[in-house]
């Protein structure tokens, strides 16, 4: 009775232990993909707003978009950036 009780408090622990390094990894992995997708943003041209650790990508609001110039603004802190085009 002591052993399957062993067993299974060994059993638990392997399986907390691989829970844990899987939402780890999975974490790390959402964070490289964030900080990648902003430095592809950056070598193709796009601005980058640093109101966050990683950085957000500029959004061209569609409705203050004129032949002459267009508005970005950043998602998170929503601030105005004016473009001339």
């Amino acid at each position: 009775m002591i052993e399957t009780k062993r067993l299974l408090e060994t059993i638990s622990w392997i399986v907390a232990v691989f829970l844990g390094l899987g939402s780890w990894w999975f974490q790390l992995l959402r964070r490289d993909r964030k900080r990648q997708r902003v430095r592809h943003a950056r070598e193709m041209g796009f601005r980058i707003c640093h109101c966050t650790p990683s950085g957000e990508i500029f959004v061209a609001d569609p409705k203050r978009v004129t032949a002459t110039e267009k508005i970005e603004v950043c998602p998170v802190c929503h601030r105005e950036l004016e473009v001339k085009i």
